[in-house]
């Protein structure tokens, strides 16, 4: 059962995503004809069709229900500064042929970034705090991310081919053969094996009120991290605009909560595997370098997830994700809000001579309270 944006057309038909309502809802009901294992199993329901068979399911769609969700305690006073901050302004009308155009995403986002009256979180707001104080965290540095054969199929029968190419998928050219025979993309990416410890901090408040993509939002971000580069180097980055809706992935209106993201989802890159967030949020950063602004407006990705590393620190698959232990990662994308590839400044030197083009820290010590509804 779900309780949804409106799917069906003026004529009841079943709508594509463009074409979805996010101004209505309605509940479906679904008693499947399979058992808990993905056999068929048919529902003995005694309809008979109109070929002289059963109808072998259930699907009641109810129009007319309406939801409400208990209040939380959280008393809507916020750190100074939050409820100035605002959101990312919205995109001007672009091009056709941005890259952002080939994602599968971008059908149910372009339903979305014209509404502005979104539905709130049900239950909602709900008001998520957290630190980690001066320790030690983790810089990721590039390299080739080996590609889960349950994600991305084999050489012969790809899958998670979809574009932009590691944003969304890794499609055909972005892919090559990997020294354990399988596949691993072909550039290096901010999803590798390789990390330097170094240390760092990070303070973060969030309010996840608006549930949905949307042209306007009621979410809420009030984030800073410090970190140092292997070189020594001191960052501080400042988030506080969240994005209201995404262009090739959703951004919830630009905090989400309790959701399950990347890998098999698709929500995100498929380059890093499948996790349950407890909180994330997409906004656009600030980034200073020994005390100098190198870079403003940065699409920025930040989430607390299950612990995704192995015990030499490698980027695990679906199957080794540790859902007992949680780490905060925060993501400085190469790409601007389009898709399109701009390398984020940040002055450090990789042995090849070339800047990192992101920044992609992880930090293992974060903590956190959340304050939501209650029965």
């Amino acid at each position: 059962m779900m309780l949804t944006e409106f799917v069906r057309g003026e004529s009841y038909e079943l709508a594509t995503d463009a074409n979805v309502d996010p101004g209505a809802r309605h509940l479906h009901l679904m008693i499947f004809p399979f058992d808990q294992f993905g056999r068929h199993d048919a529902v003995p329901t005694g309809f008979e069709l109109p070929n002289g068979k059963q109808q072998p399911f259930l699907h009641i769609m109810y129009p007319g229900v309406s939801a409400e969700g208990s209040m939380p305690t959280f008393d809507g006073q916020l750190p100074d500064g939050i409820q100035q901050a605002g959101q990312v302004p919205a995109l001007d009308p672009p091009p056709e042929d941005e890259p952002y155009r080939q994602s599968p995403w971008w059908p149910y986002l372009s339903a979305h970034v014209d509404d502005d009256d979104p539905r709130d979180v049900l239950g909602g707001p709900l008001a998520v705090q957290g630190e980690q104080e001066q320790g030690s965290v983790n810089w990721v540095l590039p390299g080739k991310r080996e590609l889960d054969p349950t994600i991305f199929g084999t050489a012969d029968d790809p899958q998670g081919t979809e574009k932009p190419a590691m944003l969304v998928g890794a499609p055909a050219p972005a892919r090559e053969p990997a020294p354990d025979g399988g596949q691993r993309t072909k550039p290096a990416t901010p999803f590798s094996d390789k990390a330097e410890q170094v240390q760092g901090s990070v303070n973060m408040t969030l309010i996840d009120a608006t549930a949905t993509d949307a042209a306007t939002t009621d979410d809420r971000i009030d984030f800073e991290a410090t970190f140092t580069a292997p070189d020594g180097a001191e960052y501080r980055v400042v988030i506080d605009k969240a994005a209201s809706h995404g262009t090739f992935i959703p951004t919830g209106g630009g905090v989400i909560t309790n959701f399950i993201q990347h890998g098999v989802t698709g929500w995100g890159t498929r380059l890093m595997p499948t996790e349950y967030d407890d909180a994330a949020l997409y906004g656009a950063a600030t980034i200073f370098r020994d005390g100098e602004r190198i870079a403003k407006g940065r699409p920025a990705h930040v989430m607390v997830t299950e612990f995704v590393r192995g015990e030499s620190y490698e980027l695990v698959t679906d199957d080794n994700v540790e859902p007992g232990a949680r780490h905060l990662h925060l993501m400085i994308f190469p790409f601007d809000r389009l898709g399109n590839h701009d390398a984020v400044p940040t002055g450090f030197e990789l042995p090849n001579g070339e800047q990192q083009p992101f920044l992609h820290i992880m930090y293992p010590g974060f903590e956190w309270t959340a304050t939501g509804a209650l029965p």
